[in-house]
């Protein structure tokens, strides 16, 4: 056998190598679409998607289905983001009448935009194969990418920033074919996908630069097809994104600003939001501008970003082509603009994960450049480091799913719970099913900070039904039996909420990212007497028909007293309020006594409006009293007892 005929036969190897990869890929996303839970946006853009049908079937002139209280377009503060790359998924609800259940429609699009991702990839790897011209630095790219942590599961869920890069990889690709054969149709081609990236986030516009550089060499001589690919961009634009259907330039001019300078973040939160970022709190729009880079280096891999740095340098010191030059840009001075710029960013540095595109694309490079290494011992030793780094990589993977995103690098792994860790909110879905499990019967559940009302949706209609939503730290009438605590932004890893037992920690590599309280159960004392109100007040069972309600305005001398059969052992009071639920205790202060004569106050912490939690104490008589006036009433129906 020729030595020719030898590296043929190793690329073979490479070859089948890829294509099992590959097919494993994809082979795992079919199992584990369905095990991960409903990110924060998802509710957001499902009502796009629904606000965006029913704006076309409204310019077509054709009915369109009850979407409930939805806005039109025009009034949708959230107009500008397309949804042409997961519109898809809205046709196939359109085919079934609108009637899925939500946590249908949840799952189709986790499915879809896996889906996506992996046509992404598979592009890349035509990509490589097309540069590389060898498969083993397709193999080693394509797994380097696959077991990236922070886009493993975001490939699920994440629909605009995941969504943009197999975008960009698809972009990449007819872009490398308009180059070869330049044309109308691969013009065509190369404008619909351009467009598509642009339509989910206005970050695709530097796609932009492509066939400008390409106009630009001297060498080019057919430079028509890309003027025609220059005019197609707007087009398809155009077409694939109803609210610039009246008024284009100017409505596309509003929605760039809203997202470059991240104004539609800062209308939400004011611009007052805190990140967590190495254990401290900094605002939303101060934040240092070594931000991104730093999130770069600690949130990935350290094998990639080696390899990235190498292919850097030998991008600098070879040939450049049209695409070289492009990720030069894109990587360097985009950073370098973020950095001055300092964009209003949040969930850690997941908007700029368009970055990942050129960041690849030298990770390749510096793995083409590893293995065309003639030094053999230099080259065998890379390759059992990359290996290395992957199995790691996927065994890290393993334990963190499904919530990679929380992914630190082995440097910055023990320092997790210093950065927003849960921002998806995916763990509130394992939170509520596990309630279930528990329940299997209605209940009531409140939370802090976990988005209770955008991640029931990924739960089974039977088991919405039977789930009550309150709010902590709101006004309702009854209390929750349990509490979901989302440690997103929380620096530390312990909670405490008077009157709550944990029950249930989701966890990973010892940090907590959510945890359940079960309230307590309420004790059934034996009442002497109760003034004022009556005893059927303090027997555990609220009567919507009892209410104790002041005469007057809230004041220092409202006090309600009750006298115990025994001298019992609390530890925290629940005063339900009345029919107005505004009428809660506004100042309460409790005291104890032996006699009913001789007080002593005791220390409070008032927690839900009206809980009041204490340390444990033994008493007869206790005494809850207004210490301050209030302009409204005071009204209770029901008093629970807790030890």
């Amino acid at each position: 056998m020729s030595a020719a005929e030898a590296k043929n036969n190793v690329n073979q190897i490479w070859k089948y190598l890829t294509a099992f990869l590959l097919a494993g890929f994809f082979l795992c996303g079919v199992f584990l679409f369905r095990n991960y839970g409903t990110s924060s946006d998802e509710i957001n853009q499902i009502e796009a998607g629904h606000i965006i049908w029913a704006a076309i079937c409204e310019k077509l002139g054709k009915p369109s289905p009850d979407f409930g209280n939805l806005p039109k377009l025009e009034e949708y503060y959230n107009r500008f983001y397309g949804q042409a790359a997961t519109f898809p998924t809205v046709l196939i609800e359109a085919v079934r009448h609108f009637q899925m259940d939500i946590s249908s429609i949840v799952r189709l699009r986790h499915f879809w935009n896996f889906l996506m991702y992996f046509t992404g990839l598979v592009c890349l790897g035509i990509l490589a194969r097309l540069r590389f011209k060898r498969y083993d630095a397709v193999f080693l790219l394509l797994l380097l990418h696959i077991l990236t942590p922070r886009l493993f599961g975001d490939a699920f869920y994440n629909d605009r920033d995941v969504m943009l890069i197999s975008l960009f990889w698809i972009s990449l690709l007819c872009f490398e074919f308009f180059c070869r054969r330049p044309g109308i149709l691969t013009a065509l081609l190369c404008a619909f996908f351009f467009a598509l990236a642009i339509n989910t986030r206005y970050f695709g516009l530097v796609l932009l630069f492509l066939p400008v550089i390409y106009l630009l060499r001297r060498e080019t001589k057919q430079k028509l097809p890309a003027l025609f690919l220059l005019l197609f961009v707007p087009a398809f634009f155009y077409l694939m994104t109803p609210v610039l259907w009246t008024d284009f330039f100017s409505r596309f001019a509003a929605g760039f600003r809203l997202f470059s300078s991240g104004q539609q973040r800062t209308q939400e939160t004011k611009g007052l939001a805190d990140i967590l970022f190495f254990g401290k709190y900094i605002p939303e729009n101060n934040l240092p501008f070594y931000y991104v880079p730093l999130w770069i280096f600690i949130s990935t891999p350290l094998i990639p970003q080696f390899l990235t740095i190498t292919g850097l340098i030998q991008s600098f010191r070879g040939k450049t082509g049209i695409m070289d030059r492009f990720m030069q840009i894109l990587l360097c001075l985009g950073i370098a603009a973020v950095m001055l710029i300092r964009p209003v960013l949040y969930n850690g540095w997941r908007h700029m994960y368009f970055f990942y595109v050129p960041f690849f694309w030298f990770t390749g490079t510096g793995i083409r450049f590893l293995m065309e290494k003639k030094q053999k011992r230099l080259k065998f030793v890379g390759i059992v480091l990359i290996f290395l780094s992957a199995g790691w990589t996927a065994y890290r993977i393993s334990r963190l799913h499904p919530y990679e995103y929380v992914y630190l690098n082995p440097l910055f792994s023990s320092r997790e719970d210093e950065f927003d860790r849960d921002f998806w909110r995916l763990s509130t879905t394992e939170s509520l099913k596990w309630i279930w499990d528990q329940e299997q019967d209605e209940f009531r559940v409140c939370d802090t900070n976990a988005g209770l009302n955008n991640h029931i949706i990924g739960l089974f209609p039977w088991q919405r039904d039977h789930i009550i939503i309150s709010q902590y730290n709101a006004l309702h009438r009854f209390p929750s039996d349990y509490l979901i605590a989302n440690y997103s932004g929380v620096i530390g890893n312990e909670q405490l909420f008077p009157l709550f037992d944990s029950v249930y920690i989701i966890e990973r590599d010892g940090v907590k990212l959510a945890e359940v309280y079960k309230r307590y159960p309420a004790l059934e004392p034996s009442i002497r007497s109760i003034s004022p109100g009556s005893p059927e007040m303090i027997d555990g069972e609220i009567d919507l028909e009892l209410e104790w309600r002041s005469t007057r305005l809230q004041n220092d001398e409202d006090e309600l007293v009750i006298e115990f059969t025994d001298k019992m052992t609390l530890s925290g009071i629940a005063l339900l309020p009345g029919d107005d639920e505004h009428e809660y205790a506004r100042s309460p202060e409790v005291s104890i006594s032996d006699d009913g004569k001789t007080w002593k106050k005791i220390p409070v912490t008032v927690s839900n409006l009206f809980d009041l939690s204490f340390s444990p104490t033994e008493t007869r008589w206790i005494r809850i009293k207004n210490t301050k006036p209030a302009d409204v009433h005071w009204s209770f129906r029901e008093i629970l007892f807790y030890n």
